[in-house]
């Protein structure tokens, strides 16, 4: 398997995106299964639904790539990165004074 760059798996993921194409993504396999914790409190060996994704820009105009991942086993209230539901990061105001939330 090739090894991608950030640049170029943002490039393929968003193509993807732009084609409507059905995407998922998995956090990497470990012992005990989805019972440990990954990358931002996410369950280990755990798959999910990839819905889209969206380039933010920031007051100074820098991108901000997102994923909109949806987990449809449980609740997403252990997530514990920058754009957690309920993060007050949602409310910053980016360039063109809307908020990220929009």
């Amino acid at each position: 398997m090739t090894k991608l760059d950030e640049k170029s798996l943002w490039k393929l993921v968003l193509d993807a995106d732009k084609s409507n194409y059905i995407m998922t993504l998995s956090t990497p396999q470990a012992k005990g299964g989805d019972a440990a914790k990954c990358l931002y409190n996410l369950p280990c060996s755990h798959a999910y639904s990839l819905l889209g994704v969206l380039t933010i820009l920031t007051a100074n105009q820098t991108e901000i790539n997102l994923f909109r991942v949806r987990n449809p086993w449980m609740s997403d209230a252990s997530f514990t990165g920058s754009f957690k539901d309920n993060s007050e990061i949602w409310k910053t105001v980016g360039y063109g004074g809307k908020t990220y939330a929009r």
